[in-house]
């Protein structure tokens, strides 16, 4: 299926960004330093360079996706309910301050959270319900 518009949208400080990591490859070639550290160096870049290429990617979900939710609200008939779900952080505390790996290898609490939304005549009304799962509990589709 062929598209009847051009697909050339771009931003001039979004291109930049590929031309500085381009610049520091460059500069890499002929840095002074051994083949490990430009081969460590390589890959840091190469990560950074994939890091900032994904938070763009998810910055621009996450427009995309508040306008749709304001579409649909600004829409929602008064028979209408729009529910939006998400899972929370997984919640086991176990220190007053946990160290960053402990944090993130937590097997804990899954919390579901779900917001109904309805409309009434330019009212929002809503309603949050919080399901909670047992620790062994996956996120996925058939919990939800």
């Amino acid at each position: 299926m062929t598209c009847d518009h051009a697909h050339c949208d771009s931003c001039d400080r979004c291109l930049l960004v590929s031309s500085v990591v381009r610049e520091i490859e460059e500069g890499l070639v002929t840095a002074e330093c051994s083949d490990n550290e430009k081969e460590e160096l390589a890959f840091v870049i190469s990560q950074a360079n994939q890091s900032v290429k994904c938070w763009k990617a998810h910055l621009l979900r996450s427009v995309n996706q508040d306008e749709c939710r304001l579409h649909i609200l600004s829409n929602l008939s008064a028979s209408s309910i729009l529910l939006v779900l998400d899972w929370a952080m997984e919640s086991l505390p176990l220190k007053y301050r946990e160290s960053q790996f402990d944090w993130f290898g937590k097997r804990g609490i899954s919390w579901l959270i779900a917001v109904a939304i309805k409309g009434n005549s330019g009212e929002m009304k809503m309603m949050t319900f919080v399901h909670v799962f047992g620790s062994a509990t996956a996120q996925d589709n058939s919990s939800v």
